[in-house]
């Protein structure tokens, strides 16, 4: 070896490993955009037997629930919902589900 060549050790390498790494982080998280990802609407369906389904999996039956988690997901996704409904689903619940929005998405400050 010269005395005047530069040698790159296996110690040298790892910060460069670690800088590209947080470099590759910064950029990943401004290329998804997390505001667009909290902006899809959240599904709820109604039943025909009156039961609404929060993303057509969740049972909504007790009325707190409904409304507890109904306002835990308008808080996640910015409080945009659908709602589905089935033919044989009653305009009660139908009304009900709205209100449990509507209640859910009242305190939200506008984005």
């Amino acid at each position: 070896m010269n005395k005047g060549q530069v040698t790159i050790e296996s110690g040298g390498r790892f910060p460069w490993v670690f800088a590209c790494l947080g470099f590759l982080l910064i950029v990943g998280v401004f290329a998804v955009k997390p505001d667009d990802l909290r902006r899809r609407a959240t599904s709820v369906q109604i039943d025909e037997s009156g039961t609404a389904r929060l993303g057509g999996v969740l049972p909504l039956r007790d009325k707190k629930v409904r409304d507890v988690a109904l306002r835990l997901v308008s808080h996640l996704n910015g409080g945009k919902f659908t709602v589905v409904a089935d033919k044989g689903a009653s305009m009660s619940n139908i009304v009900e589900v709205f209100d449990g929005i509507r209640k859910a998405t009242t305190n939200l400050s506008p984005q």
